[in-house]
């Protein structure tokens, strides 16, 4: 195993290590104390928070504008976001296995690198909007813009790595980093993320405001 192979390994360890004791200590901030008798099931709730959430439909504002949700939300910033995050996941996995691929096989190449190609665009698309949007700009900090170039760079490595075998250690050496970064900078989300949404599904799914009676199958009470 090369140099790079070991710098992969080492970062990822370091990154679950750091994720893990990140999770660990949230664990133990104290939160509020219930004294409501519990309404509904917080495992509902929970299970609403990892299905559709986040879709444009789910949302009141958006369902009662759902024509311009659709064209002025769900394409200009889903759909870039969604295939973005599929571009930076393909890359990712492509990372972690990469200490045991010396190369890519032919037949997967056209289609990976199609994929993480797309990504690439959309992920430069979204970081021309967050500089061009003075709304954007005013919210965004110098680690909004450094996480989204590192991940840029990142599919943009995977790539290369797709088509020429050559650049392998030089997607790892970026992957190293942003891995290293993660569990510091904005892409700590890609996690927490997750543990938001249990927390907020658990809350809301405890107090019956999701899901709302009838909603996932769900009789009324």
């Amino acid at each position: 195993m090369s140099s790079a192979d070991f710098f992969v390994i080492f970062a990822t360890l370091f990154t679950a290590a750091a994720f893990l004791i990140s999770w660990l200590v949230s664990r133990r901030v104290p939160y509020p104390r219930r004294h409501a008798a519990a309404r509904r099931s917080a495992a509902a709730g929970i299970a609403r928070s990892y299905k559709l959430a986040l879709a444009p439909w789910a949302r009141l504002e958006s369902r009662s504008h759902l024509p311009e949700e659709l064209a002025n939300r769900f394409y200009a910033r889903s759909f870039l976001s969604i295939h973005f995050h599929l571009g930076v996941f393909t890359a990712a996995i492509l990372l972690l296995f990469s200490p045991v691929l010396s190369e890519i096989p032919n037949q997967l190449s056209p289609f990976l690198g199609a994929l993480l190609l797309f990504g690439l665009i959309c992920g430069i698309a979204l970081l021309v909007r967050r500089m061009s949007n003075r709304n954007q700009r005013c919210i965004s900090i110098p680690d909004d813009y450094l996480a989204i170039i590192l991940v840029n760079l990142l599919v943009l490595a995977a790539i290369a790595f797709v088509f020429d075998p050559q650049a392998k250690g030089v997607f790892q050496i970026i992957g190293g980093v942003v891995l290293v970064y993660a569990p510091f900078g904005k892409i700590k989300h890609m996690l927490f993320t997750l543990t938001s949404l249990r927390y907020l599904g658990s809350h809301f799914g405890r107090r019956g405001v999701r899901p709302r009676p009838g909603e996932c199958g769900e009789a009324e009470r």
